[in-house]
């Protein structure tokens, strides 16, 4: 890959074969600076409770906002007024910023109709947060720097992974120990199970693409982060991050256009991760609602101890792999045979499965048969038994009453942020709630049809843009996190959080400028100027707002 990060063919190779590995982090200083800001952002805002509860930052979460908006609106006027050469966005790139910024213009104008003008202008605040930060992303990827960026945010979230796992295994010196706390499920730093899973989720899918597409070092590295992030997803007990993982892993397959050369290379960076979630698995005192100090502690650091070992095992993994790829040219008739082979494989699994286990027709019964039940928690137990449950946990309640939100407003809806004020006085059941647990059906009945439209392109602008630009390396890998990030958002309130959003959106800054757009946008001075003064009143606005 060229330092404009471009795909560059190997002269080694027959004319017209691409090379679909990335053999460095391109961008010189600036993609290095990319790298940085992105993995700081991606870890800072996730670690102060997810930029949604009063953290640590002063001013709560209204601080955290207020700086996020001035360093964004900052940052995009460095990216347009430091960038020598041409500046050029992709139309996904001017779709997704566009829909975003049209999400927020239209938010304000619901203030004039809202039935709640006080959440309404919180609801501003908050969205010109995502508007300021997918702006600067979108600015910062352009010019060959997608990768880094990238890069920099699955090393954000290996970082807050790391933490989150070390406050299982070593408890009391990392974080804080309360024996049943948040029903023993792993919370910390962002404060939600399910935002730090659907978070996580993100960097396994990051880790997988870099471990099959990038260099020698970066892949062992990258089958090394998912020692840490791999058991995070887990013990999480997320069924909601989950399932969105393993939709990311199916889109990622899907749309990638060497479907076997990534699979190898996904399963070989994948042994280690598999070892870490049995190592963890195997230790009860670090899976059980009620922990105890002294049992989690002797266990944890048993676990810990077959972590570091796996270490080399994964890395050397993916090592052998990648080396082996590089000197063994497999022919179609061969790949197509090896595909065979794993799809019979599977096939075989399955009916082994069945036949030592038995029909899956009934314990998918009783798994459909609990979705209007109670989630389970079972005190003094194992926690591992919510994976054979499908509860909403009262969500079909909740998305009733955003359905009958918008019923009575269906065009313009209620005002950005009502669905609290409408829950309240409308509840069947006494419990409080501020979100509706879904972007698309809270979106429906607080901004109606329009808002639905605009928030449905800002949704799919970026998988457009993974679609169109699939021939890049890493394009099905960020194009499937982004997914998956979206896909546990349908569901819950993880969009609410900053600090795991960001993430997701990082890999749509990234995926909207990989590949060549030829019909992309080039800025001229002129609108280069006209973009830094929009930027500077954003930055202003960022630090007066609040």
């Amino acid at each position: 890959m060229s330092s404009s990060g471009t795909i560059e063919r190997d002269t080694r190779r027959p004319a017209g074969v691409r090379e679909w590995r990335i053999s460095a982090v391109p961008g010189g200083w600036g993609g290095a600076a990319a790298f940085v800001v992105t993995g700081a952002a991606v870890a800072l805002l996730a670690y102060d409770r997810g930029s949604y509860y009063y953290g640590a930052w002063p001013g709560g979460y209204l601080g955290v906002w207020r700086t996020v908006i001035a360093l964004s609106g900052l940052a995009a006027i460095g990216v347009l007024a430091g960038t020598r050469g041409e500046l050029r966005l992709s139309r996904p790139a001017l779709a997704a910023g566009g829909a975003m910024g049209l999400l927020w213009a239209w938010t304000a104008a619901s203030w004039l109709w809202s039935d709640d003008r006080a959440a309404t202008a919180t609801d501003i605040r908050f969205l010109l947060v995502y508007v300021a930060a997918l702006g600067a992303l979108i600015l910062g990827d352009a010019g060959g720097r997608a990768v880094p960026v990238a890069l920099g945010t699955l090393a954000g979230i290996t970082a807050v992974a790391s933490y989150t796992l070390a406050t299982r295994l070593y408890p009391g010196v990392f974080g804080m120990f309360t024996s049943g706390s948040q029903f023993g499920r792993l919370y910390q730093p962002i404060g939600y199970w399910n935002a730090l899973g659907a978070y996580t989720s993100v960097g396994v899918l990051l880790a997988l693409g870099f471990a099959a597409r990038a260099g020698m070092l970066v892949r062992m590295l990258a089958a090394g982060a998912l020692l840490a992030l791999a058991p995070v997803v887990y013990l999480t007990f997320s069924r909601g991050a989950l399932i969105s993982l393993v939709i990311g892993l199916v889109v990622m397959v899907a749309i990638d256009r060497r479907r076997l050369q990534l699979v190898g290379a996904m399963a070989a960076g994948s042994i280690g991760a598999i070892g870490a979630v049995l190592a963890v698995h195997a230790h009860p005192a670090l899976t059980i609602f009620q922990r105890q100090l002294g049992p989690q502690r002797t266990q944890g650091a048993e676990t810990a101890a077959r972590l570091i070992t796996l270490v080399p095992l994964t890395m050397g993994a993916a090592a052998l792999f990648a080396g082996l790829e590089a000197r063994i040219s497999v022919p179609p008739r061969v790949r197509t045979l090896a595909g065979a082979c794993i799809v019979l494989a599977a096939c075989l699994a399955v009916a082994g499965g069945v036949h030592r286990y038995g029909s899956p027709v009934g314990p998918v019964r009783d798994a459909i048969s609990t979705f209007n039940k109670p989630a389970p928690t079972f005190p003094g137990g194992d926690l591992n038994r919510r994976f054979a449950s499908l509860s909403l946990n009262g969500r079909a309640v909740f998305w009733k009453a955003a359905w009958n939100q918008f019923t009575d407003h269906p065009i313009i809806g209620s005002g950005g942020a009502t669905f609290h004020k409408y829950w309240m006085a409308h509840r069947p059941v006494k419990v409080l709630v501020y979100n509706a647990h879904t972007l698309e059906l809270e979106t429906m009945a607080e901004l109606g049809v329009i808002g639905l439209l605009i928030v449905l392109a800002a949704i799919f602008a970026p998988i457009w843009a993974g679609l169109r630009s699939r021939a890049h390396p890493l394009a099905a890998a960020v194009t499937a996190a982004y997914v998956a990030f979206m896909v546990e958002s349908s569901g819950d309130w993880t969009w609410q959080l900053p600090g795991a959003t960001i993430a997701a959106l990082a890999c749509a800054g990234a995926v909207v400028n990989l590949g060549d757009d030829r019909k992309s946008i080039v800025l001229t001075e002129r609108w280069r100027f006209a973009g830094a003064v929009v930027a500077g009143v954003i930055a202003v606005a960022g630090a007066w707002a609040g």
